[in-house]
């Protein structure tokens, strides 16, 4: 049975599909907004606007990557990276609250506030979720990763046989599959 965002390639797809839209939704907002970048003398606006998605196009894949690694590898400690990585938003926040107090600026820091609280909330009852009730040793990563290859770890598509070796520690299920027959 498979899941949503899970290690084959439908979930790879389902990551670049999100990626995707969280990317153009919130290019669309800064657009809107018309404050896509800050604009630098020397600077021209398409300059600043293509930077300013480039940006967004980075922080919505490292979030939804982190996100889809919590339930590939069934490790809940990362979503407390996802909460770190919005409460350092949040934090940057207010210094965007110093420089422009506007009611849009205070909603948008409150919001990744919420969220940040929120995460840690769901980091803190993971355990309670099916998926997450083992807990998995560091070294089983880092085992898993030295077996892996550079496209296994940049997409998370790989043999489920990985996630047994994850769960029980036999490193029988690292072997590859020719010397297994």
């Amino acid at each position: 049975m498979t899941g949503f965002l899970d290690n084959t390639k439908r979930g790879f797809a389902e990551e670049m599909l999100i990626i995707s839209m969280v990317t153009a939704v919130l290019v669309g907002i800064a657009i809107y907004y018309n404050d896509i970048a800050h604009h630098y003398p020397g600077h021209s606006v398409l300059q600043d606007a293509i930077l300013g998605c480039i940006l967004i196009f980075f922080l919505s894949f490292f979030f939804v990557r982190q996100v889809r690694m919590a339930l590939v590898y069934r490790n809940r400690k990362v979503i407390y990276a996802i909460g770190v990585f919005l409460m350092m938003m949040s934090f940057g926040g207010f210094g965007a609250i110093y420089m422009n107090p506007s009611p849009f600026t205070l909603i948008f820091v409150g919001v990744l506030w919420l969220l940040t609280i929120f995460t840690f909330y769901i980091g803190k009852i993971a355990k309670r979720f099916e998926r997450f009730q083992l807990d998995i040793p560091p070294e089983r990563y880092v085992v898993l990763r030295s077996v892996m290859t550079k496209k296994q770890r940049f997409t998370l598509v790989f043999p489920d046989r990985y996630i047994k070796f994850l769960e029980t520690g036999d490193k029988k299920y690292l072997e590859d599959e020719k010397n297994v027959r």
